[in-house]
């Protein structure tokens, strides 16, 4: 994540909260995000209800808040810093910039994860969803069931084209 937000110019800015995006693919962002997709990966080992659908669905529902926490995030540190230099006339240390990206990163974190259950609650049809990877998780299960029927489809009509071969 850019610590500075890619304060200056607003364009700038803009471009620091996409590197921050990126940046969750790397670094010590990416060994929480591993840390994060391994406990999904244990809840859905532990309930047996569950099928590969679900845990896709956990696993990309916590990629894309990830990547939402830092695109926020880099957001609002950028916006104090330009709020710090330009209306208060003071300067910051890399420390105090680093502190508040921690500060507002467990902040946006918490907000997303909450906002998270509410969301899934009010979509919900049962208003008992904990998360909207459980909205998300019967989405991938249709089309899959879809996409193994026009497979299904393929291999009946063009039999020539399309064995099915068992290794």
């Amino acid at each position: 994540m850019n610590i500075f937000g890619g304060a200056g110019k607003l364009s700038t800015q803009f471009v620091a909260a996409g590197t921050s995006i990126m940046g969750t693919l790397k670094g010590n962002a990416l060994v929480a995000l591993i840390f994060g997709s391994a406990i999904s990966v244990a809840e859905w080992k532990e309930d047996l209800r569950k099928d590969g659908f679900d845990l896709a669905a956990a696993l990309l529902t916590n990629l894309l808040k990830v990547m939402l926490t830092a695109f926020i995030t880099s957001l609002i540190v950028g916006a104090i810093v330009v709020f710090v230099l330009v209306v208060l006339k003071a300067g910051l240390s890399v420390l105090v910039i680093g502190g508040a990206t921690l500060v507002v990163g467990f902040g946006i974190g918490y907000g997303i994860d909450l906002s998270d259950k509410l969301l899934a609650k009010g979509i919900s049809n049962k208003g008992d969803a904990n998360s909207i990877a459980e909205i998300v998780a019967p989405v991938l299960r249709a089309a899959g069931e879809k996409v193994i029927s026009h497979w299904n489809y393929l291999v009946w009509k063009f039999k020539s084209d399309y064995r099915v071969e068992v290794f």
